[in-house]
């Protein structure tokens, strides 16, 4: 924890010695930074009042006094007029040369105040946005000519806002009029009549009084609306702001991966402050409609440094100018970090250094403390008494409280990582809803805004609705974005640019002292948030079909066409028209804000209704394009402050003010009418700092709002681009309430978030005729479940709410569905919606979810790995971890279990564990998540599971045997995209063949544990394949299946009973393998296991990226023969290609190099010859140079299953005999010809065919070869005839055994 600073630079005491002053110097310092800083702040702005002195400037008062003094000393013709001035007028003020100044500055004044109102005059001037931008009428051309010479030449952000006109007062009538209009397709006839009838009323009576009062406010402020606007609408709002108020934005979703979580958050950081200095200082350009019409600048200013603080009634902006820190939130703890270093904003690589700091830290959050964000969800009267009570009455609290509310803004470092998908909608939804809400108490709802940062470097902002609207946040994040993205950038290491100051001020982490009275209050503020965030629906869609480039061909406006495509849309989905609300700016007018367009218009009703009832294409197109223009008509007068709601809103403030409120009858209905479906267009460039075709890239899709109405929706859209639009749309969640009409609630049939189908049973209840049953009056989804104790003595009582939805049967146990109950018969299927259905329970293969579903809990488990720190490890039964048999063997074999599968029925069984089992499944436990798979059946399977595991705690349920692998495939591999379905990155398999999974490079290859000789794997599905470290008589015995699939299981206990009555029989010795206690296996692949967990979670660690345990397996096992150069010798025909080999492909995994010659003169020496019998040419060259080790296959083979290079000395070539040459024959087959199932290839076939041919040439040219014979005579004492014999004997050997063995495969691949 970072230490505090002291919040006190002087202290004194007083003493016998007089008064002693203690200074805290580091204190000191930054009070005098701080006052300089503020200081510095307000010289800005009164230096830009001055220079800018709007509209004229300095410039021209220097160039008016210079024209006065020339002229009163060279112009003869002016010197008598400047002389009578200044005697008639200035005589009294000033006295020569005062008077000339005083003369020139009164001229300057004067111009200034001409040339403001002249400027005010033109911008009362909004004709222009009635023409055609791209052919604009005359009068437009010159009022822009006068405009942009009135205007001048810099604009500073704020030089508009005094000529700026105030907003417009519509008349009375002309409001009314536009509304009758507007309800026209939304109500009957009747209604209409009674609307028209009230309207005229409110015209004649009330009207007229509440539109003069309206008309002096107007006269009086700045903008009639805006302050009345911010006050009712936001602040004395009661209901939560997340979802209801707050709104969200995204970045550049289309931009490729970002850097690291803290570098991401460090440049987003310090482009925020340099937007925030350019605020200050007034060097942000204003915005200017088609380059010379400016806006209203005024949001700006409570951009940052702004808390929405709680009230009991009403709440109150907070803004704290020279604002020094910001707030940071990261798993459960407050941080508050500085904003300057040396009186200067941090550099990007001083703010990636202290978020690194955070994510470091290992401080771990208190009780309460994690939750703390949740109170800004709640109703604002409850958030308002919980801040007096448990905040601000206690010191500790209401100073990290308000380290909070006066930071610039809060930063959120999310663990959790988000992106998007072009193809998938699901991701990006998942982001939008991290933007809207989040975790609901990860963010500071009440901030300004608030910046997530995600794991992965991606981000998104909540901003708080009150202080300012969309653009101005968009203007922002625009901004950012091309200065984090195109000017400051990162490294190829994902850091900023930059080396960090040694001498930073670390993150203090804040403190609280909640009592368990808070703790309670945050804990249901989190229940609280919870139920929002369930009870809204969001999503995020872009469209790519056409964009702005089609409908402009179409000669359509592209906002006024997607409305129109909104209706048709809501008309569909609801089958009526509503209201509709679009977000129109006024910020023309000086302090304003936005304006109602009512989208929904007879126009658009007319135009809809045409494209439902089927009307002949020209027809709807004809009027697709009234409706359009209609649109954009009013969405002009809106800007131009003839809307509606704006007016009858302050009509109704005033009738509040005057106490007539309960006559405005008309006022009420009107502003009651729900806005079932509200929308709003984002503004995609506002600065023009990019070419969004050089940077496609760079394009945004906006951001997004929840819905209005509790049964309508919210749709942000933004047309991005030529060919793009973005949608972001929000509903509630519809709920059907079921209440219990009479009678008394018996027994609850139901619980939250169960799915019901219409007629099921939900509760039983008693009446005066008895027990009846309360059943589901829809399908849906079970929320708000009474308490049954509470419920069942009260009458129409509210039982539960329904979501309504039909099931889609995507859980299923065979025909019946695990959701609803419903019996699936082949009509329900076909109708049902296509999905893939997957099992992800081993042992219960019939159960099936949706792949949507299956990856969820996918993401789960592997977050659940993670957090662990774990890796998922499957493990082959038979001949990896125990040997069984069903021979007959001597009951008295130590460590051997013998049981029948089936209770005095069936054949006994024989099963050794492999040496040291017990205890690698316990340590390897710790680091693996464990599996089992078997070819055997689920008997038989879990029988083994049993014995190995007794507690039930290393493998629980995650067996698999060879009943599941059945219902899915042939091979084991079959269920694996099921069991983990977002891919087997994390997953090892540990198995003694590689076939079985289709040579996946997860496998690692164990050797074969063999204890009964005579056995191979009793449950092989097919003949076993031949391994390269198996004698061959163990592998020609014909396997026996251990298991009959449809015997009657027995539990497991029964079973080990049954295995302590030992079979009475007798076995030899020979049956028994002699070496079996010497087997350490186990031992070593533990020390391999960890090795590969070890690497994988160090590289996750480093690059918070999910990466795939092969690569950490390749890096391993590449490492174990790296730098050394092999060379084969009489392990494979000659004329067979090295590469195709099996022995070629392992010692590249292995990480050696291979050559076809001996190499003892260059720079890569051969360091091995891998030689399947003595005698041959490059052994005897071998043995002349003493530095190349002469090994048997052995040795290489030795090498991959321990994966470590073992001494040579135990593999010399002279120890291997002739009948181990067939031993070195790979036993796989060729590895670029294995087809994808598992079956042989007819290739593989012919290559066979190819091999047994080649065999008897390789030998004859091998044992043929002159040096062969010369240096086998001089380095060997046999005879002539002596060597002739072992010659006819080694070909009668190789003939007999390698060509067989081969042909035997030959035939079985054949069959």
């Amino acid at each position: 924890m970072a230490e505090a600073h002291s919040a006190v630079a002087f202290q004194f005491a007083v003493t016998n010695e007089g008064i002693v002053f203690h200074i805290n110097n580091d204190a000191l310092v930054a009070v005098i930074l701080s006052s300089y800083r503020e200081s510095k702040r307000r010289a800005t702005w009164w230096f830009n009042r001055l220079t800018s002195g709007y509209p004229s400037s300095h410039t021209s008062l220097f160039g008016i006094l210079f024209a006065v003094f020339f002229l009163q000393v060279y112009e003869s013709r002016c010197k008598p007029l400047i002389h009578d001035v200044k005697q008639n007028y200035l005589k009294n003020f000033a006295s020569p040369p005062f008077d000339s100044l005083l003369l020139g500055f009164g001229i300057w004044v004067v111009f200034s105040l001409i040339r403001k109102y002249m400027l005010r005059l033109m911008l009362l001037n909004l004709s222009f946005l009635y023409d055609n931008p791209r052919k604009p009428s005359f009068n437009t051309k010159v009022w822009f000519l006068f405009l942009r010479i009135l205007s001048g030449r810099k604009k500073n952000l704020f030089s508009f806002q005094s000529v700026l006109p105030r907003m417009r007062l519509p008349s009375l009538h002309e409001t009314l009029t536009r509304h009758l209009l507007s309800v026209k397709p939304l109500v009957s006839s009747e209604k209409y009549e009674q609307l028209a009838k009230m309207s005229e009323d409110f015209e004649k009576n009330l009207g007229p009084r509440l539109q003069f009062y309206l008309w002096l406010k107007s006269w009086f402020s700045s903008n009639w609306c805006t302050d009345w606007w911010e006050t009712y609408v936001y602040l004395s709002s009661r209901t939560p702001i997340m979802i209801n108020s707050n709104y969200y934005g995204l970045e550049c979703v289309l931009y490729p991966h970002y850097a690291c979580q803290a570098a991401r958050a460090a440049n987003i950081c310090y482009s925020l402050f340099k937007f925030r200095q350019k605020i200050e200082t007034e060097d942000l350009k204003p915005i200017l409609v088609q380059g010379a019409r400016p806006l209203c600048s005024s949001q700006y200013i409570r951009a940052f440094n702004t808390t929405r603080i709680p009230g009991v009634e009403c709440d109150k902006f907070q803004t704290t100018f020279n604002c020094d820190h910001i707030a940071v939130y990261y798993e459960g703890c407050w941080y508050k970090m500085n904003i300057y270093h040396n009186g200067k904003i941090q550099s990007p690589a001083d703010f990636q250094k202290l978020f690194q700091y955070i994510l470091d830290d290992s401080t771990k959050s208190k009780p309460g403390e994690k939750y703390l964000g949740a109170l800004t969800t709640l109703n604002r009267t409850d958030w308002a008494n919980a801040r007096q009570k448990y905040f601000l009455s206690s010191p500790v609290n209401n100073k990290s409280l308000q380290a909070i509310e006066t930071a610039a803004f809060v930063v959120v470092l999310d663990p959790d990582c988000v992106n998007f998908d072009t193809e998938d909608p699901e991701p990006g939804t998942r982001w939008a809803r991290e933007g809207l809400h989040g975790k609901g108490y990860n963010k500071w709802f009440d901030k300004s805004f608030t910046l997530t940062i995600f794991k992965n470097g991606r981000m998104c902002s909540n901003v708080e609705h009150a202080w300012g609207d969309a653009p101005i946040s968009a203007q922002m994040i625009e901004y950012v974005m091309c200065s984090d993205l195109l000017e400051l950038r990162y490294t190829k290491e994902g850091n900023t640019y930059g080396t960090p100051s040694t001498d930073l001020v670390l993150p203090n982490v804040l403190t609280w002292q909640l009592s368990d009275d808070c703790v309670n209050v945050v804990n249901q503020a989190k229940i609280h948030a919870d139920k929002l965030i369930e009870d809204v629906d969001l999503r995020l869609h872009m469209f790519k079909e056409f964009g702005k480039r089609f409908i402009k061909k179409c000669k359509l406006s592209p906002d006024g066409f997607i409305q129109m495509a909104l209706q048709l849309a809501y008309y569909r989905d609801v089958g009526q028209f509503d209201l509709t609300y679009e977000a129109s700016m006024t910020r023309l007018f000086r302090d304003g804000r936005t304006e109602t367009v009512r989208s929904c218009t007879v126009e658009s009703s007319e135009f809809v209704m045409s494209i439902v009832n089927g009307a002949p294409k020209q027809e709807s197109l004809e009027l697709l394009r009234r409706a359009v223009s209609n649109h954009q008509r009013l969405y002009r007068d809106a800007m131009c402050g003839y809307g509606i709601d704006r007016h009858f809103f302050g009509l109704y403030v005033v009738a509040k003010y005057l106490k007539e409120d309960e006559r405005s009858s008309f006022l009420s209905t009107i502003l009651s009418e729900p806005w079932r479906l509200s929308t709003s267009q984002t503004p995609l460039i506002q600065m023009n700092l990019f070419d969004i075709e050089k940077y496609p890239e760079m394009i945004s899709c906006s951001g997004g709002f929840g819905p209005v109405s509790h049964d309508g929706y919210g749709v942000s859209y933004i047309v991005s681009g030529e060919d793009l639009l973005f949608f972001h749309v929000s509903s509630n969640s519809a709920m059907i309430k079921v209440f219990l009409e009479s009678g008394k609630l018996s027994k609850l049939k139901i619980a939250n978030g169960s799915r019901v189908s219409k007629g099921n049973l939900l509760a039983t209840y008693v009446t005066d005729n008895g027990l009846m049953r309360l059943k589901a009056p829809v399908s849906g989804v079970v929320r708000d479940v009474c308490n049954p104790s509470e419920a069942t003595d009260s009458v129409k009582c509210l039982v539960c709410c329904i979501e309504p939805t039909e099931c889609n049967h995507f859980t299923r146990i065979k025909n019946m569905c695990a959701d609803c109950g419903c019996d699936l018969n082949e009509d329900i299927l076909k109708s049902a919606k296509s999905e893939k259905l997957v099992s992800m329970v081993h042992s219960i293969p019939e159960l099936q979810i949706s792949s949507e579903l299956a990856a969820a809990i996918g993401a789960d488990d592997i977050k659940n790995l993670l957090s662990q720190r774990r890796l998922v490890l499957i493990l082959d039964l038979d001949q990896t971890l125990i040997h069984t048999t069903n021979d007959d063997v001597d009951s008295d074999l130590d460590g051997v279990i013998h049981f029948k599968l089936w209770q005095n029925a069936g054949p006994w069984y024989h099963t050794k564990f492999r040496p040291g089992v017990e205890k690698f499944l316990k340590n390897i436990s710790k680091l693996f998540e464990l599996q089992i798979i078997s070819f055997g059946v689920r008997l038989y399977a879990h029988t083994m599971a049993a014995f190995l595991d007794p507690s039930g705690t290393l493998f629980h349920q995650r067996i698999m045997s060879r009943d599941e692998i059945q219902f899915f495939g042939a091979d084991k591999t079959s269920n694996l995209s099921a069991l983990f379905p977002h891919g087997t990155e994390m997953v090892c398999i540990v198995d003694d063949r590689e076939d079985v999974w289709n040579y996946m490079p997860n496998v690692i290859k164990a050797p074969p544990y063999r204890y009964f000789k005579g056995t191979g794997d009793i449950n092989s599905p097919n003949m076993p394949i031949k391994d390269p470290r198996v004698n061959q008589e163990d592998s020609d015995e014909q396997n026996k299946s251990a298991v009959e699939p449809n015997e009657a299981e027995s539990n497991n206990s029964s079973q080990y009973e049954d295995s302590k009555n030992k079979p009475p029989s007798t076995v030899e010795t020979s049956k028994i393998s002699s070496d079996h206690d010497a087997d350490d296996y186990l031992e070593r692949l533990e020390m391999v296991l960890e090795q590969i967990h070890s690497m994988f979670f160090e590289e996750y660690d480093r690059t918070g990226k999910l990466v795939s345990v092969v690569k950490m397996m390749q890096r391993l096992k590449s490492s174990i023969l790296e730098n050394l150069n092999i060379v084969f010798t009489s392990v494979f025909p000659t004329n067979y290609p090295l590469e195709k080999t099996r022995e070629f492909k392992e010692c590249i995994a292995l990480g050696a190099n291979v050559s076809q010659t001996l190499q003892l003169d260059t720079a890569c020496k051969t360091t091995h010859l891998i030689a399947a019998k003595p005698g041959t040419s490059k052994v005897n060259q071998a043995k002349r140079c003493k530095k190349i080790h002469i090994v048997n296959p052995d040795w290489l083979w030795d090498c991959s299953f321990r994966w470590e290079k073992v001494k040579e000395e135990n593999y010399a070539l002279e120890k291997y005999t002739s009948n181990t040459i067939k031993r070195c024959i790979s036993p796989y087959k060729n590895m670029n010809h294995i087809p994808s199932n598992g079956h042989v290839a007819a290739e593989d076939v012919f290559l066979k065919k190819n091999l047994i041919k080649s065999l008897t040439e390789e030998i004859e040219e091998e044992l043929k070869d002159e040096e062969y014979h010369s240096e086998s005579s001089a380095s060997s004492d046999e005879s002539g005839e002596s060597a002739s014999k072992r010659y006819k004997t080694d070909v009668d050997v190789i003939d007999d055994d390698m060509v067989n063995d081969i042909e035997r495969e030959l035939l079985q691949d054949l069959n």
